[in-house]
Formats: structure tokens, C-alpha cells, sequence
């Protein structure tokens, strides 16, 4: 038992985990892909990157691609938020979906999905033609904010589950980083479309890295696959070949379903009428968002992953350059890809030691953290402070990657149980979607209405979450919830 315990963390376990993520990857790059260049895409500005040259000349300019697009600061808006809905069309399928079709082939499709909507994006000349594509784009992104953290909690060897969760939080910062990455590079009047084609290659390559992954032995047992179910959990932990971890794979698998697995090769058919058991059918997420018997961990994960936006993480992701471009516009893009590796440093950092704190202990201090951080923003930007301002940022991000980035979807497979547990996921990051619109359509309008005093108000939520995480009493539900 000793050996197989102590072999948990494999290269495959590793590599199945980390084409998971690239879902996540994608996610942060879509998110933020418009921060940067919004204002040469939608004709605000003009960058241009060569005086020897006229854009007409260019690849993009010769093949009938316009150089920019007019477009208002509300159809901007639109263009940014558009993407949320998509995200929640997605979502909001994506737990169905994957409990008929299984985790990997709706990742596979979803993979199709994402790159047809960047080739969109790409190709865009007109303001509809940049909300179907983000659309497009969002409905894929939706689905994978659903599968990669469920993946990942049903492969995850449970004494590592809050660290390899973390895992797709870091994934998200790291497709927030390439994306300002590469706008420091292509943030210009001539060259902005390239960002959008990024997009196409990270679909492609998350496309055929999925081919390459496990479909989660979890899902298999639950459909009546035990036999293939324990192989795969074996290979996945690296002890195929000893008898004994095979007794140990069993008892995992089954001490995370509600059925009992057979007790001979071959018995997968007298263990299927438990299997299909009407207990054991996943609940709709009309069910579940209705259902008395889910009031618990449902409330839990609304809260969460609402609070998780409301603090006002995607202000700063979908509109930070414009932001802190009032104060340093001459280094704005800068500032946002400095605020990007602070966040993708600290969200790795956290990942080390999210199994030694509760989850309720790390949400309220992040919470905390934040609303400290906002007050900053708030005062360098009334104020005029370029410094406080830039500075107040990077201690936001910092404290948002510290618990409010991870924790909330690392919980949601925590507090639901069973069949539920994928219900659960697609119901949490529709909440998620919502709030993520809101905050996306909204700020704009209340950034010129209110200035830098909007910044205050998120620290107002962020300080009653810290307060809710704090009375907040749960841990029956599981072993690790907050």
C-alpha cells in the first residue's frame, strides 16, 4: 500500500493533467486577448509599427483585412462581454455533455470549436462579425472552465487534489501572460490580428494533444467500464503491475462512487443495474439548482464563484491597460504583462501549500487582501499616484492569486458528491459566466460614471466575502471544502 501511495504523482498522471489544462490555457488567453489592443482594433489609436511601409502592403492589408474597425466604447463593451455569454451557453451544457460523451471527446470538440471561432476573430471586418467569433470562442471557453477542473479533481490522487487543482488557476494566469506577452510585440495598428490567430494555434494544438490523454477512469466506472476503469487508474498512478495496488485503484474508484464495484473480471454486467440506478442518475442542472437535497453545496458554490468576480478580477483582465493607461499610457501594456507574471508566479507559488491551509482560511484572507489592494487602486487613481496605482495592482493580483484565483472551482468537485459532482461544476460556472458578464459589460459604464472610486466598491465585497468565508461552517460536506 506504502509503494502505491508513494508512486501517485507519474508522468502520465502529470502529462494527462497538463493537456487538461490547456483548456484553461486557452480560457486566460481568450479572456484577456482584447486588453491590449482594443483601442488600435476599434480605430481609438493609431500605432504604427513602420513609417517605410503602409498597411495596404502587409499580408493582412493585401488579402482585404481592414485595419481597424470602428467600434464605440459600448460595442467594445459588447464585444468584451459577448464572450461571457457564450461561456455560459457553453457551461451550461457542458456537465450533460460530458457525463453522455465523457470528459476527453467534449474536450476534443470543444478544441474544434475554439479554433473555428479564432479563425472568425481573424477574419473579422465588421463589429458582428466580432461577436459571433467571441461568441464562438466563449461557448468553447465555457466548456473547457467546466471539464478541466473536473478532470483534474477525478485523476488527482487525493492528497494532492488541492495542489494539482491549482493547476488550472495557474493554467488560466498563463494564458493571461502570453496574452500581454505577445501584445507587447503586436499591439499596433498593423499587426493586432495576430493575437487572434494564437488563438487558432492553441486550439490546434489542444486538439491533438487531447488525443494523446486518458478519459477519466471516475467517468468510466460510472458508466460500467470497471475493468477498463481500474487499468486506467493504475496507469495513471504508475503501479500497473502490482496485484496489490489493483485492490488499492478498487477501493479509490469505489470510495468516490455510490455503487460497488464487481469482484471478478467479467462482472461488469451484474454491477450495471446499480450503476444505472435512478439514484445514481446525474441530477439535470434544473435539478440541482432546484433541488432541497443540493441546497447545501449549491449555495456554497454560488456564493463562491459570484464573490469570485464581484472582487473585480476580470476589471482589471479585461480593462487594466485602459486603466492604468490614464496615469502611464506610455507604459500601460507593460504594466499589464508585469501584473500578469506576478499573477502567474503567485498562483504557482500558492499551489505548494493550498493542502497545509482550509479553504475557508485561504478565501478569507485573500478576500482581505484584495480589499486592501482595491483601496489602493482607488486612491492612485483619484489621486493621480502613478506609482500607488501600479503598485496596489500588483498587491491585488497577488492576493487574488493567492486564494480567490484557485480556490473557488478546485471547490465546487470538493463540496458536491458522486454523480452530482459534474452537475455541480456546469451550475457553478454558469454562476461564474453571469457575474464574469456583468463586471464585463458594467465596469465600463461605471468607470465613467465614477472613476476611480469603482475600485472601492469592490473592496466593499471583498470585504463581506472575508466576513461570509469566516462564519461560514462546512467541512462535513468533504475533507478539504474550505
Amino acid at each position: 500500500m506504502n509503494e502505491y501511495r508513494n508512486s501517485l504523482l507519474t508522468s502520465r498522471l502529470l502529462l494527462c493533467i497538463s493537456i487538461a489544462c490547456l483548456g484553461s490555457l486557452q480560457f486566460g488567453y481568450h479572456i484577456a486577448e482584447l486588453n491590449a489592443p482594443q483601442q488600435v482594433l476599434s480605430c481609438s489609436e493609431f500605432s504604427i509599427p513602420s513609417e517605410h511601409a503602409t498597411y495596404d502592403e502587409t499580408w493582412l492589408g493585401s488579402h482585404g483585412l481592414v485595419q481597424c474597425i470602428p467600434l464605440s466604447n459600448t460595442q467594445i463593451g459588447w464585444i468584451t462581454s459577448i464572450f461571457s455569454l457564450g461561456g455560459l451557453l457553453g457551461s451550461f451544457y457542458a456537465g450533460s455533455w460530458a457525463d453522455h460523451y465523457g470528459r476527453k471527446k467534449v474536450s476534443i470538440a470543444s478544441s474544434v470549436v475554439v479554433t473555428i471561432g479564432s479563425l472568425v476573430l481573424f477574419y473579422s471586418n465588421t463589429y458582428l462579425q466580432l461577436l459571433i467569433g467571441r461568441t464562438i470562442v466563449g461557448i468553447a471557453c465555457g466548456v473547457y472552465l467546466v471539464i478541466t477542473p473536473l478532470y483534474i479533481n477525478e485523476i488527482a490522487p487525493a492528497q494532492h487534489r488541492g495542489a494539482l487543482g491549482a493547476m488550472n488557476q495557474v493554467a488560466i494566469n498563463l494564458g493571461i501572460l502570453l496574452t500581454q506577452l505577445l501584445a507587447l510585440r503586436y499591439t499596433d495598428s498593423f499587426r493586432w490580428r495576430w493575437l487572434f490567430f494564437a488563438g487558432v494555434v492553441l486550439g490546434l494544438l489542444t486538439l491533438v494533444m487531447w488525443w494523446n490523454a486518458c478519459e477519466s477512469p471516475l467517468w468510466m466506472a460510472q458508466r460500467g467500464k470497471f475493468s477498463v476503469a481500474e487499468t486506467t487508474l493504475l496507469d495513471l498512478r504508475g503501479r500497473a503491475a502490482l496485484p496489490e495496488a489493483r485492490e488499492e485503484a478498487r477501493e479509490e474508484l469505489q470510495g468516490r462512487m455510490s455503487v460497488a464495484l464487481p469482484e471478478r473480471e467479467g462482472d461488469e454486467e451484474a454491477a450495471l443495474p446499480n450503476a444505472n440506478a435512478t439514484s445514481n442518475k446525474p441530477p439535470s442542472l434544473w435539478q440541482y439548482a432546484t433541488g432541497d437535497q443540493y441546497k447545501t453545496s449549491r449555495n456554497i458554490i454560488a456564493v463562491v464563484l459570484v464573490a469570485q468576480q464581484l472582487v473585480g478580477i476580470n476589471a482589471v483582465v479585461f480593462y487594466g491597460v485602459r486603466v492604468v493607461a490614464q496615469l502611464v499610457p506610455e507604459r500601460a501594456v507593460h504594466v499589464a504583462f508585469g501584473v500578469s507574471v506576478v499573477n502567474l508566479v503567485a498562483t504557482a507559488g500558492v499551489a505548494t501549500v493550498l493542502d497545509r491551509v482550509t479553504r475557508r482560511t485561504a478565501l478569507a484572507a485573500s478576500a482581505m487582501g484584495i480589499a486592501l489592494g482595491s483601496v489602493g487602486v482607488a486612491a492612485g487613481l483619484v489621486g493621480s499616484h502613478a506609482g500607488l496605482l501600479v503598485w496596489s495592482l500588483v498587491w491585488y493580483i497577488a492576493a487574488f492569486a493567492c486564494g480567490m484565483g484557485p480556490v473557488p472551482f478546485l471547490m465546487v468537485g470538493e463540496v458536491a458528491r458522486g454523480v452530482e459532482r459534474a452537475t455541480a461544476q456546469s451550475y457553478g460556472t454558469v454562476c461564474n459566466w453571469l457575474a464574469t458578464f456583468a463586471v464585463g459589460l458594467l465596469f465600463p459604464v461605471a468607470h465613467d460614471l465614477l472613476g476611480g472610486w469603482v475600485f472601492a466598491g469592490f473592496a466593499v465585497v471583498s470585504v463581506a466575502f472575508a466576513w461570509w468565508a469566516r462564519r461560514e461552517h462546512h467541512a462535513e460536506r468533504s475533507q478539504h471544502v474550505m
